[in-house]
């Protein structure tokens, strides 16, 4: 019998062998080793560089890569030779599809998610001609415009297929295009069988799931009437869908919609999938260009590289919001392109934002001062929360009760401003930003727990207990409880139209962090009228080209960026997101069926 090696995190001998094209962008820590120590006492390697392969394809993993990728003869060898690694159904710890090292589970996740869309591969009939005229002119598909072109190519896919991929950057029609979907689908349903569909809408948070619902119901407003009152009024998030579903008791719809694709990683898109039944239609929606899940995985970048998907997909290129060539739209598409030398042009011809400037004609902007709190700055903030200042005017003593009506309209106010920020810490992270901002506002003092009237705070974790999710915000006002007026946090409930407002004592909800500023990630899913982007004066890897993107593109109307270093955020957009993994291949690898 082969004596294990004596491996340790210490011993670094075995890791110094493997390739820098490997070992560059990992930092294997304790749990990585533990792993490997784990399994080398079970069956003992043959090679200590196998022992360091499982820690880099831990260490992957928690770094967001659903695999390892190693383009190496000799150590291809060794992971075929693994003891603990081999293909097919088996229950072996890892994986080796080669070139790729896979953990068991994230290889799992993978042939589950492949296997689900290819069930989906079918493809039905268009109806007829002057049916199919008929339904697209009572959704307004009358003109010729390139834009309408692609939302109606969007729509007769919807109609084709079981599984569709729309994709598109803010402002290019992605809900208003499933509206028409949904509205047309309803309709042939009703003629043909008689019965409605039963549709799902979700999204991965709370606040993508309140805005998906919030935006097919503007968009439903220039339906036929009888087609809108079949629709769905309400987008919950994955997690709540999946309360109580398996594959054993899948859900019951039969139509899913899912917005915001790109932040659904790897295992909760296979779990999800692998709860729906095979005749569940599946309409994805996402903009490929954004930052990847928090969790491993870059799921809908993935399927859109893929040419098994191509005829599944539908991108949508025409921003109604931006134009590409000035302000938002122009920084946004040079960011997409890495076009650094039109970057540098860009940012030397913003203007300086000054304390006394016109800022409503202002579309980005920048500051380059060094100070800690900058004037500037100050005046743009005070800005942009004017209408929340006005709004909390007669709330500042604590005295007046807040109703249901004037809390909607605080957490409303709230998002016509965001600031948002690479880091927690630091001088230009999100505490020390929310520190500023409530002087500057200046807000009540904070009371023995925190809480103050006036504090918007953003949950940190899903509350199911008090039906909250992980970055939901709420707003933190005096309201009338008995005869009493005391501080309670209010949160919007749009799913609810009789109880709009869940009021909760503070104490009840933790863990929160107060929200003026928020980190680019956890800004996902939501818009703001304004932006300001706090770029550190320090480059860090989180800093990447989709980190850049998605916080430009989460302003409506104007930017402004904070940046004393714009070398700092020049190297981000040179630095693309490369997440390695299988589920850009195409149906001729072996992995695909999940099987050897």
């Amino acid at each position: 019998m082969t004596t294990p090696f004596a491996w340790g995190a210490h011993d670094g001998s075995a890791w110094a062998a493997l390739p820098e094209a490997i070992t560059h962008d990992l930092q294997p820590g304790p749990m990585d080793w533990a792993l490997a120590r784990t399994l080398n006492a079970h069956q003992a390697a043959t090679d200590a560089r196998q022992l360091a392969l499982v820690a880099a394809t831990s260490a992957a993993w928690r770094q967001g890569h659903a695999c390892l990728l190693i383009e190496h003869a000799q150590l291809s060898r060794l992971c075929e030779a693994m003891p603990w690694c081999h293909s097919g159904e088996d229950r072996s710890p890892l994986v080796w599809q080669a070139p790729r090292l896979y953990l068991r589970r994230a290889w799992q996740a993978e042939a589950t998610i492949r296997q689900a869309l290819m069930q989906r591969l079918q493809v039905r009939d268009l109806p007829p001609p002057a049916r199919l005229a008929e339904l697209e002119t009572a959704c307004g598909f009358s003109d010729q415009r390139p834009s309408e072109a692609a939302q109606r190519d969007a729509a007769r896919a919807a109609l084709r297929q079981s599984f569709t991929l729309i994709t598109g950057g803010p402002g290019t029609g992605k809900t208003h295009v499933v509206a028409r979907i949904l509205a047309m689908r309803q309709a042939q349903a009703l003629r043909l069988h008689g019965k409605a569909l039963n549709i799902g809408l979700a999204a991965p948070t709370g606040k993508a799931a309140a805005r998906l619902g919030e935006s097919l119901a503007k968009a439903a407003r220039q339906l036929p009437a009888d087609w809108v009152q079949h629709l769905p009024s309400k987008a919950t998030t994955l997690h709540r869908a999946l309360m109580g579903a398996s594959p054993q008791q899948p859900l019951m719809q039969d139509l899913w919609v899912v917005d915001e694709a790109s932040m659904i990683d790897l295992e909760l898109m296979a779990r999800w999938l692998s709860c729906l039944p095979p005749q569940a239609d599946v309409v994805l929606l996402g903009d490929s260009d954004q930052l990847a899940s928090v969790e491993a995985g870059a799921v809908l970048a993935q399927l859109c590289e893929s040419p098994s998907w191509s005829g599944h997909r539908v991108h949508l290129s025409h921003s109604h919001r931006f134009d590409p060539n000035a302000g938002v739209g122009q920084w946004a598409r040079l960011t997409q392109t890495g076009d650094a030398t039109a970057l540098q042009q860009a940012w030397a011809a913003l203007p300086e934002v000054q304390p006394q400037m016109a800022w409503d004609g202002l579309s980005v902007g920048r500051c380059s001062s060094t100070q800690a709190q900058p004037e500037a700055l100050a005046a743009w903030m005070r800005h942009g929360w004017q209408r929340w200042r006005t709004w909390f005017e007669p709330l500042r003593t604590g005295q007046t009760p807040c109703n249901d009506a004037m809390a909607l309209e605080g957490l409303h106010a709230l998002g016509e401003l965001g600031v948002l920020c690479a880091t927690h810490l630091g001088p230009q992270g999100v505490h020390a930003l929310n520190t500023w901002i409530s002087q500057l506002l200046d807000l009540p003092q904070a009371d023995a727990s925190g809480w103050f009237a006036g504090r918007p705070v953003m949950v940190q974790s899903n509350l199911p207990q008090l039906g909250l999710l992980n970055g939901d915000v709420g707003l933190c006002v005096p309201r009338r409880v008995g005869d009493r007026v005391q501080l309670r946090v209010a949160f919007a409930q749009p799913q609810n139209p009789q109880s709009p407002v869940k009021w909760l004592a503070p104490s009840l909800v933790h863990p929160v962090q107060t929200a003026w500023a928020m980190t680019v990630h956890k800004s996902q899913g939501s818009e703001f009228e304004r932006l300001l982007i706090v770029v550190p004066e320090r480059d860090m890897p989180l800093m990447t080209r989709e980190w850049v993107y998605t916080a430009l593109t989460r302003a409506k109307q104007s930017v402004v960026l904070w940046s004393s270093q714009p070398a700092v955020w020049q190297a981000a957009v040179q630095r693309p997101t490369r997440r390695q993994g299988g589920l850009g291949l195409s149906f001729g690898d072996p992995i695909r069926s999940g099987v050897s």
